[in-house]
């Protein structure tokens, strides 16, 4: 994955956050994995002490994949080797278990509407033993608010995991703060706008400008030389000027 791929997810990720609909920060927070890792013997090594589980949710677990949860794989492609290798648990094969979820741990949950309630079950479960719950899949990046308050998770991940997906794990893990970066991408972000708002207000003004002239000029019908005076009128004057 290339830097600039890194650098637009993380910029969309953040000005999701902060759009008025929802105000909710798209990035792990840190506090109860940073805990859970004080204690380790050698920081250095802390995150080979959590596991990884990438979960696809169900409430019927019959055996045989029927639509094999693409996401999974491409999750685990994405996570870094220093997070050692992703337990994928896939619940129409097989029942999670829960008990193996440790303080520390990351667990990563796809949701869409089928599974949601399931999912939301899962997550809270693994966030009350000390675990730090992600949720993406569709369903939560539509109703990104309903998976905070109903499915305990600490981030939500919309749109494209794998592109974000290394970086939610380095905030979860190092207890890294994103707020320098969230400050520059809103900064970022206001010298957009205040450039937009600088080219509508010039936009708006030639159209004022151009109305006002055309009330005094009288209707005219096109000609093998001129379709719509006005506009042409007004084109020459900004030559002009």
């Amino acid at each position: 994955m290339s830097d600039s791929r890194l650098d637009e997810a993380k910029r969309e990720t953040v000005l999701s956050a902060v759009q008025p609909s929802h105000r909710l920060l798209t990035i792990a927070r840190p506090g109860r994995v940073t805990a859970s890792l004080a204690n380790a013997s050698n920081p250095s090594t802390a995150s080979t002490a959590m596991t990884v589980y990438l979960v696809n949710p169900s409430h019927l677990s019959f055996g045989v994949g029927v639509i094999t949860p693409r996401w999974l794989f491409v999750l685990a492609g994405a996570t870094p080797a220093a997070y050692g290798r992703p337990q994928i648990v896939d619940e129409t094969l097989e029942p999670f278990d829960i008990a193996g979820v440790q303080a520390g741990d990351v667990v990563g949950i796809g949701i869409h509407t089928g599974n949601a309630r399931r999912g939301y079950e899962i997550g809270n479960a693994a966030r009350a033993r000390g675990a730090t719950v992600v949720c993406g899949g569709i369903h939560a990046t539509l109703y990104p608010g309903e998976a905070q308050e109903l499915g305990g998770a600490h981030a939500i991940v919309r749109g494209d995991g794998d592109l974000v997906w290394p970086l939610v794990l380095d905030h979860a893990v190092h207890g890294d703060s994103p707020c320098p970066m969230v400050r520059e991408i809103v900064e970022h972000r206001i010298e957009e706008n205040e450039e937009t708002i600088r080219q509508l207000n010039a936009l708006q003004g030639r159209l004022k400008k151009a109305l006002t002239m055309w009330r005094s000029m009288e209707n005219a019908e096109p000609t093998g030389t001129s379709v719509c005076h006005l506009i042409e009128s007004f084109a020459e004057t900004e030559e002009d000027t």
